[in-house]
């Protein structure tokens, strides 16, 4: 049976055979296992509402938001209507069109 191993692996288990001794070896196992139960344990500690708690300080988020930035819920503007382009249609009132920031500023400061 030896004689189908891979010459290799035959290599390596002679030199760990030389080079670890029976002893040396069950206490590295022994050490290795208990690392691995370890591992396990601390996984096991770890609570189990901190999931709950980064949800509810999203949801606080995002109501905070809400409350401090109402402008953020204002439906949008309506679109322009056939009466609005008939009014920029016309000559008459291309001056109100030119200073239309102004009137939005002028509007805003009466409502704020």
């Amino acid at each position: 049976m030896s004689r189908n191993k891979d010459p290799n692996q035959k290599l390596g288990e002679i030199l760990d055979r030389q080079v670890v001794g029976d002893d040396t070896r069950a206490a590295l196992s022994r050490a290795r296992n208990s690392a691995l139960d370890a591992g396990t344990r601390s996984h096991s500690r770890r609570p189990r509402w901190i999931p709950a708690a980064a949800v509810a300080a999203l949801l606080l988020v995002g109501i905070g938001v809400a409350l401090l930035y109402p402008e953020l819920n204002q439906p949008p503007m309506p679109a322009a209507t056939f009466d609005d382009l008939v009014v920029i249609d016309s000559e008459d009132e291309l001056e109100l069109l030119e200073e239309l920031e102004f009137y939005v500023w002028l509007e805003q400061q009466e409502q704020g």
